[in-house]
């Protein structure tokens, strides 16, 4: 079974890791308003970006009439500017995304349903910057079991310079948007932040963190990115997120009046591209026309693209694959099962191989209408984890030298015990790929020993990148859990695949005293431990090895570890408290 590489997590990355990327269009004429801002006084410029929504219900005749249109655009003011992007909620009864024809057709966004299956909305930016494809999807939930639009919609908006740039509350990127008329025939109210009038939603308006969360987009609603300051021996970018700092977010204003389509030259091209890392996640999107050979070529000239391309360790990069995501289960995959990393270069006739002069062809035979193309990286192995040879010839993969790393084992019980029979308990562990070949498809094999005698096996998929984590939940009656990386590709018994890792095999006693002892103080850390709803109880305790608690003392004790979480984590959010050591924990109830 091949495992799903989940898009979202492909914009995750985009949101989190990729938003200081740069993409020119290949027409872009010599770029005059970029020179013309490269010597702007930057004198009164902002240190940080300052990122402000422009809401435009479009007119025309001098302002008279309505067109029917809504442009939804970034301005940003800052001494260096490197990007900025944003992800909003709008109201999907009321503003439907279109292109920018005349005629404005709209987005589809039936079965568009989360970040994995999200559509391109075209944008339009500013001389010298690069708009990038916005991204959008709509909120379904289930009713009788079928699909209905709940009226929420999300958008992910964003721009960047080629290279560090001053900006005066320049435009940097628009999107657009066809206004739906009410039953009196008039256009329905758009309502943005900037009215200052507290409302528990608006038409369009900044997502909301834990809405970001919801929509499975782990990350942040804004992010920014400001040049190297002082430091100019640091080209990396400076981020900015209302995560972090609360103060720092999105202004909302209306200006009112003509479309900013009109004249100049803009970012063009009918075809949205966006790129893919080996394990599914985004690194960008940019616009391009058919040819866009050009496009690419100047953004992969970024340093930090170049950074990203540059960071798996033991292979370099090679080639841009095409890509498809055909919601069949599979995930991002090749038309003919190319994977993204291999011993030696791929051949320049390889037919998966992007030929970026044309990308006509590339566009999902699903999704036609989309012009959307989606890009894979390709990484070949370099000489030291090919015996040396540069020609790929493989090592061993089953050499302690070749072999994924085991870090990090954690424990954790689920719910309560009686001290005896019941109760589950989590494994917990993280993979580490170094400098050795890439797994295919690696899986994590769990031999669970129980006090029986007998044995499960249990199997948990991987997610195929260099860093990751998994988590094995068993029973109290366990003896020991002896568990490995495997990999699995081409295998029909997976069992007997090759062995990627060694084998670590903690016992009862481990997994019992760790396991307790991680829910006590995550209770404590998260207020539970005080309250009805705890699960902690005196087995619990004497399974942690804290000693001193008894069941005339127990309620008394359990009070102690939270105020001394409390006391811990002094002047943090309670998300950010981290739980008491075990010494810390021990000091609190006393021995």
């Amino acid at each position: 079974m091949r495992r799903k590489r989940t898009i979202l997590m492909l914009v995750a990355v985009m949101l989190l890791c990729a938003m200081a990327v740069s993409a020119v269009a290949a027409n872009l004429a010599e770029p005059a308003a970029l020179k013309k801002l490269a010597v702007m006084d930057m004198e009164g410029l902002p240190e940080r970006p300052e990122v402000t929504a422009v809401g435009n219900l479009v007119t025309n005749d001098g302002g008279k009439t309505h067109t029917g249109y809504f442009e939804l655009s970034l301005r940003v003011s800052a001494k260096a500017f490197q990007s900025a992007g944003v992800v909003l909620t709008y109201d999907s009864t009321v503003l439907h995304p279109v292109d920018w024809q005349s005629a404005g057709v709209r987005v589809d966004l039936s079965k568009r349903d989360s970040w994995d299956t999200a559509t391109v909305a075209h944008t339009k930016g500013a001389d010298g910057l690069s708009g990038k494809p916005a991204l959008t999807y709509a909120e379904y939930t289930t009713v009788d079991g079928e699909a209905v639009a709940t009226g929420k919609a999300y958008l992910y908006l964003g721009a960047d310079a080629l290279e560090y740039t001053p900006l005066d509350n320049e435009l940097v990127v628009t999107v657009r948007f066809e206004v739906e008329k009410g039953e009196d025939g008039n256009l329905l109210a758009i309502d943005m932040p900037e009215a200052g009038v507290s409302r528990p939603s608006y038409t369009v308006e900044l997502t909301k963190a834990a809405g970001v969360l919801n929509g499975s987009v782990p990350g942040v609603s804004l992010m920014t990115s400001a040049g190297p300051g002082e430091d100019s021996s640091s080209q990396e970018p400076v981020f900015y997120t209302s995560a972090d700092d609360p103060d720092y977010t999105v202004t909302f204003v209306r200006e009112d009046g003509p479309s900013i389509n009109k004249g100049g030259s803009v970012v063009s091209g009918d075809y949205a591209i966006t790129f893919f890392d080996w394990d599914g996640r985004v690194i960008d999107a940019v616009a391009a026309p058919e040819d866009a050979a050009d496009v690419v070529t100047s953004w992969e000239q970024h340093t930090a693209i170049q950074a990203r391309l540059g960071n798996k360790p033991g292979y370099e990069f090679d080639r841009w694959l095409v890509v498809y995501e055909d919601n069949d289960g599979e995930g991002l995959h090749t038309a003919g099962g190319t994977f993204t990393s291999n011993d030696a270069a791929l051949a320049a006739g390889n037919p998966d191989v992007a030929d970026l002069s044309d990308i006509s062809g590339y566009v999902s035979p699903k999704d036609p209408d989309s012009k959307s193309v989606l890009l894979q990286a390709c990484y070949k192995a370099t000489a030291d984890i090919n015996n040396g040879n540069p020609d790929g010839v493989a090592t061993d993969k089953n050499h302690p030298d070749a072999r994924y790393k085991l870090v990090e084992q954690s424990y954790y019980q689920y719910g309560s015990t009686d001290g005896a029979k019941s109760g589950q308990y989590a494994v917990r562990c993280k993979v580490q790929r170094e400098s050795v070949l890439r797994a295919e498809q690696p899986v994590v094999m769990a031999l669970v020993y129980l006090s029986s005698g007998e044995y499960l096996t249990e199997r948990v998929d991987l997610e195929n990148t260099d860093n990751t984590e998994f988590e094995i939940v068993v029973p109290r009656g366990t003896a020991s859990v002896a568990y490995q990386v495997l990999d699995i590709s081409g295998q029909t018994n997976w069992t007997l695949s090759v062995s990627r890792s060694e084998e670590l095999r903690p016992n009862q006693a481990t997994i019992l005293r760790e396991g307790a002892f991680a829910l006590i103080v995550d209770e404590a850390r998260t207020g539970t431990l005080t309250t009805g709803g705890s699960s902690v109880n005196l087995a619990c305790f004497k399974d942690s090895g804290l000693t001193g608690v008894n069941a005339g003392n127990m309620s008394a004790k359990k009070q102690a570890l939270a105020m001394a979480t409390a006391a811990k984590n002094t002047g943090k959010p309670q998300n950010e408290w981290v739980p008491l050591t075990r010494a810390e924990a021990q000091a609190a109830i006393g021995a």
